[in-house]
Order: C-alpha cells, then sequence, then structure tokens
C-alpha cells in the first residue's frame, strides 16, 4: 500500500500507463487507506460479495481438481473417487481456504480406501473455517507452546522473522539477558513451529504469519487464555 501511494505522487511516472490490480476484504478499515487513492485516479470496481454463485462453482472446480490429485496420488478407485467428490460438493459455505484446509487434513489423517471409508472420513471433517482451525490446533504436539506463540504473534503490531518468535517464546519474567536464553538455530525452530501450530502459521521469506486473516479472528473470537492458566481447551 505504501509503494503504491508513493509512486502516485512520483513524478517520474509521467503519463505513463501504469495499471493496478487489487483485492482485499470489502472491511470499511481496509477501503479507507485506499481512499485518497480512489478520489484521484479512475477505476473499475468489481464487488465479489455479489459474484456468489460464480465464485461457488469456481470453488467446485478445485475441489473437483483437488479430488482427481488426491485420487491418483492415493491410487483412489473410481468408485470411492466419485464418492469422495460428491460428500465434499454436499457441504454449505464452501470456500477456498475450507478447500485448502479439508485437503490437508484428509492427506494428513489418512482414510480407508472404500466406499465406507470415504463416508467416515468425511463425516470428522471440518464443515466449516473454524472448525478446521480446531483440528489443526487439537493436534498440536506441544499444546502449551502452541498457545504461547499464537498470543505473542497477535499481540505482535507486525510479523515477526522466526528469530523474533524464538527468542520470544523463551523469555519468562526472570529474564534478565539475550545471552542466557535456551534458543535453538532457526531452521529447528521453524521445524518445532510447525509441530506446534501446523498449518495454523505459515513462514514467508523468515517472517512468519497466520494462514490468513480469518485465523487471527478465530484466535480472538474468545480469550485465548483462560483466567485459571491455560485449561480451556478451546482455542479462541
Amino acid at each position: 500500500m505504501r509503494n503504491v501511494e508513493r509512486q502516485s505522487h512520483s513524478h517520474h511516472l509521467g503519463f505513463s500507463a501504469l495499471r493496478y490490480l487489487m483485492t482485499s476484504r470489502p472491511y470499511e478499515q481496509i477501503v479507507q487507506r485506499f481512499r485518497s487513492l480512489l478520489e484521484r485516479f479512475p477505476r473499475i470496481h468489481i464487488p465479489g460479495e455479489d459474484e456468489s454463485e460464480t465464485i461457488s462453482e469456481e470453488v467446485n472446480h478445485v475441489i473437483r481438481y483437488r479430488v482427481e490429485k488426491l485420487a491418483q496420488l492415493q491410487q483412489l478407485t473410481d468408485h470411492v473417487q466419485a464418492g469422495l467428490l460428491e460428500a465434499l460438493l454436499k457441504v454449505e459455505h464452501r470456500t477456498y481456504l475450507w478447500v485448502h484446509l479439508v485437503f490437508d487434513y484428509l492427506q494428513s489423517k489418512g482414510f480407508k480406501k472404500t466406499r465406507a471409508g470415504v463416508e467416515s472420513a468425511t463425516e470428522k471433517l471440518p464443515s466449516t473455517v473454524n472448525e478446521a482451525y480446531e483440528k489443526i490446533l487439537n493436534t498440536s504436539k506441544d499444546r502449551l507452546s502452541a498457545r504461547k506463540a499464537l498470543a505473542i504473534i497477535l499481540a505482535a503490531n507486525r510479523a515477526l522473522t522466526l528469530s523474533e518468535l524464538n527468542i520470544a517464546m523463551e523469555i519468562e519474567m526472570t529474564t534478565r539477558s539475550k545471552h542466557k536464553l535456551d534458543l535453538e538455530s532457526v531452521s529447528d525452530f521453524q521445524s518445532r513451529l510447525r509441530l506446534m501450530c501446523g498449518l495454523f502459521v505459515s513462514v514467508h521469506q523468515t517472517s512468519v504469519y497466520l494462514i490468513h486473516q480469518t485465523a487471527r479472528e478465530f484466535l480472538r473470537a474468545e480469550p485465548l487464555m483462560s483466567a485459571t492458566g491455560l485449561q480451556n481447551d478451546q482455542w479462541q
């Protein structure tokens, strides 16, 4: 966003035919940041919220493609593949993010390669993104550390690097020096972070992010920590 604003004020552009394609959620706090640019330049606005049927069909195309690839990978019969596709297309409110999370769940958990096995597996699938988030976090290998890592990521006012999160995870109330911290190598910490949080966090160019804006909303829906201290099984 800062780059766009800076370039829009640059005298070097002259009468250049530079164009931008921007996508975002239709939240007012996001739109406000673009307000000055919207008033200064001609634009074409395509509201995605009015294209729900088109988006739903596009999601279905993705599901069909992912089912086909999963069938090839796991050598599913046509009968089993058809059952899996049918079950997934029955889920309401399907989104791209849900598809991503569900197929990761199917690949990591596995299922019996029969029609009945597919039915059993799909009955356990999360029907919403929030349910998918719960399943991801509930499989954490270190739930106490996962809660701490997520709390730090939420509290930070920018994306932390792996090194910064590594340090923050080791700091206690009694810590007086960075040199006293029991730090892992960055690569080892990244591997452990994956075991702690699974797909819930992602790393891009050494910076740590939540998988999606909805992940932040999911965690902030209710206090992350319980009043008695980490005894609440809910992650929200």
